[in-house]
């Protein structure tokens, strides 16, 4: 059994492929790790019979004795795929998850540190407190909370402390179904990509089904970007720092899986933390996704505009009130309220007239800090339309500068909502911006 495995490592193996039921079905070159999906090439001699081309859970294991388990194939020729796979032999139900990111725990321990005689004894000052939240909604049941695992490796003369923070799914009554193993880990790396303002990654997941110790598993997922600070200290380059959420985890939680935004613009606004692409399809991208938002924000808040009625329908008013045998008051408006049903239709607001209203509604000091002028908006929507159809952006009165600093805004604008979607206030959100090294600052 691989007893660690980190999700940017590669994996590539031989194996023979069983199914507990059918024996053993084929042989092949197992490859997973470092972003891509879960294979098995097999081999061309290989007699590989299954009754049925989806096969819930399959097992491999190499000549060493090292098995896997491999959750929801799908064979295609001689290609097997399978959406996750565990480094041991295990059953389908997960008790609980353990989920480690990239670079986090620098984040979540920030603050404590060691004191006391070297060889005498030493101990922890000011220990960052653990989480311990209960989520019960109608789709959602579960309990999150939070370990710090530590070891001490001596190396020659050093003594080599390490710890990191790990995330514990949990759930008292029922288990967790491999497809929730995925979607929680990557809404947990949301919700911390959104608080920090940089891309959280998945480092490490383990499972634990029945007893015994919680074993890795992996599932493609997002590669890790970049290093969050030259200095080292990825805490610099976060938004917010850990200390200011220290009693407000359970209410952030419960505000981000009520939200209406959560499965589509918050998951986008985390995802493009993480483009290094063309700068015209990040132009594309954010532009479009705070379209996608203000559209919502309006929806939300039932946001219409009326057709001013034509000047035909006004005379027609006019006339009806001038006739020889007169209509009563009722009898007027009725006839009225029929004109307008039939010739004075509502429209769906324009992309400008969502983004003002929305605008409108945010707090007037952070609209002042962020600076998105009506010209910003103006020039970066038009540059955004021109790529949307496909024609050769127009920039000779911009540079590509003056564009970036737009993207920037805007981002920083859409982190700003995000934030106050979570419960926090535009002195918090000030506060945070105040005391950071992220880009967004």
């Amino acid at each position: 059994m691989v007893q660690n495995f980190d999700f940017s490592n590669e994996i590539e193996c031989g194996v023979e492929v069983y199914h507990d039921g059918d024996g053993i079905l084929g042989e092949g070159q197992l490859t997973f790790g470092g972003g891509s999906f879960v294979c098995i090439q097999l081999d061309f001699d290989s007699n590989f019979i299954a009754s049925q081309k989806e096969l819930p859970i399959l097992k491999a294991r190499t000549k060493e004795g090292r098995h896997f388990t491999l959750f929801n194939c799908e064979i295609d020729d001689r290609l097997l795929y399978a959406r996750f796979i565990v480094c041991g032999d295990v059953k389908a139900d997960i008790s609980e998850f353990h989920v480690k990111y990239a670079e986090l725990s620098d984040w979540f321990l920030h603050g404590q540190y060691i004191t006391g005689e070297l060889g005498e004894s030493v101990s922890w000052n000011n220990p960052s407190p653990q989480l311990s939240i209960t989520i019960k909604m109608a789709d959602q049941d579960f309990s999150l909370k939070t370990e710090t695992f530590s070891s001490l490796t001596k190396r020659g003369e050093d003594h080599v402390i390490h710890e990191h923070t790990r995330f514990v799914f949990e759930r008292a009554c029922g288990v967790f179904s491999v497809d929730e193993l995925r979607e929680k880990s990557l809404e947990l790396s949301t919700l911390l990509s959104l608080l920090t303002a940089t891309p959280v990654s998945i480092a490490n997941v383990w499972v634990r089904s029945g007893v015994g110790y919680p074993i890795p598993t992996y599932f493609s997922a997002f590669k890790k970007i970049g290093e969050g600070s030259s200095s080292g200290a990825y805490w610099l380059s976060c938004l917010t720092q850990r200390y200011s959420l220290d009693d407000k985890w359970q209410s952030i939680f419960e505000r981000f899986y009520a939200s209406d935004y959560r499965k589509t613009s918050w998951v986008r606004l985390a995802g493009m933390q993480r483009y290094e692409g063309f700068w015209e399809f990040k132009i594309l991208g954010y532009v479009s996704l705070l379209d996608e938002y203000v559209s919502n924000y309006a929806k939300i808040a039932n946001q219409k505009v009326t057709k001013s009625e034509n000047e035909k329908v006004t005379r027609f008013k006019k006339q009806i009130k001038l006739l020889k045998n007169p209509l009563d008051k009722d009898q007027i408006e009725d006839v009225e309220s029929l004109i307008e049903s039939i010739f004075v239709t509502s429209r769906e607001l324009t992309f400008r007239e969502k983004y003002d209203y929305a605008k409108n509604l945010t707090d007037e000091n952070i609209r002042r800090v962020i600076n998105l002028t009506d010209d910003d908006f103006s020039l970066i929507k038009r540059i955004r339309d021109k790529i949307a159809h496909g024609a050769a952006p127009e920039l000779a009165d911009t540079s590509y500068r003056e564009l970036h600093i737009i993207i920037e805004k805007i981002a920083l604008l859409m982190t700003y909502w995000a934030h106050s979607d979570l419960g926090f206030s535009p002195s918090d959100f000030a506060a945070s911006l105040k005391h950071t090294h992220n880009r967004l600052q």
